[in-house]
């Protein structure tokens, strides 16, 4: 296995993001192949959108894409 790409301090929040994200692909995925209810999914995927992506998108815009 290949040794973990070392982050900058400053994007190691970023990061950790991006891989919360894939969590919560993971999380969706393993709902829907156990049958949860859709209404149930949809509210998880709302609260991680209202309570962590759009503050990761707002940190991105302001401080990642500048520099891009």
């Amino acid at each position: 296995m290949a040794t973990p790409i070392k982050r900058h301090i400053a994007l190691q929040p970023i990061s950790h993001d991006h891989h919360f994200g894939l969590l919560v692909c993971w999380k969706i995925r393993a709902g829907l192949s156990k049958g949860i209810e859709l209404g149930r999914i949809k509210k998880f995927c709302n609260f991680f959108y209202e309570n962590h992506l759009t503050n990761h998108f707002m940190a991105e815009e302001k401080y990642v894409f500048p520099v891009l």
